[in-house]
């Protein structure tokens, strides 16, 4: 598997046997766990087109298995960490929505920084601005990413 975004990757691929090949090719990660053959091919890919479609019901991919530009895309947006946690939001990730998105605009509406019309699952300019407006009040960097900090004091898991 390959990622431009290595460095976020290293340490939550390689806790569940994927190597890293190291600076000679940054990008690319291996999977050697017990009982998988070297390269996982179509299966990986099928299965992270899945688990993406899951986690991402407003901007479904085709499941195919085949390693293309709509998945090299999502893979670029997907948390390092997986998604069993949440993906890091912020407004310069493109088409950026989902069930995540959501839950955040809803916290924003329970804390008085959003309408309940303004929900819509979409990552968007009046999102950001409450995320930013939210930091402020909750003295934390005001840069409209929610991260862990944001998450937390907004109340989500």
């Amino acid at each position: 598997m390959d990622t431009p975004d290595f460095q976020a990757w290293i340490s939550a691929l390689e806790n569940e046997g994927w190597d890293w090949f190291g600076n000679a090719d940054s990008v690319h990660f291996t999977y050697r766990g017990s009982g998988v053959r070297d390269d996982i091919g179509d299966i990986g890919v099928k299965a992270f087109q899945q688990l993406w479609n899951k986690n991402n019901p407003n901007d479904q991919i085709t499941v195919d298995g085949t390693f293309g530009p709509q998945t090299a895309a999502r893979l670029d947006m997907s948390p390092a960490e997986g998604f069993a946690t949440a993906r890091l939001l912020k407004l310069t990730n493109p088409n950026l929505q989902g069930e995540d998105v959501r839950k955040v605009q809803q916290a924003l509406v329970n804390a008085g920084f959003l309408n309940a019309t303004q929900i819509n699952s979409i990552y968007d300019d009046d999102t950001e601005s409450a995320v930013e407006k939210f930091q402020e009040q909750k003295g934390l960097s005001q840069d409209g990413v929610v991260g862990s900090q944001t998450r937390r004091l907004l109340g989500i898991s």
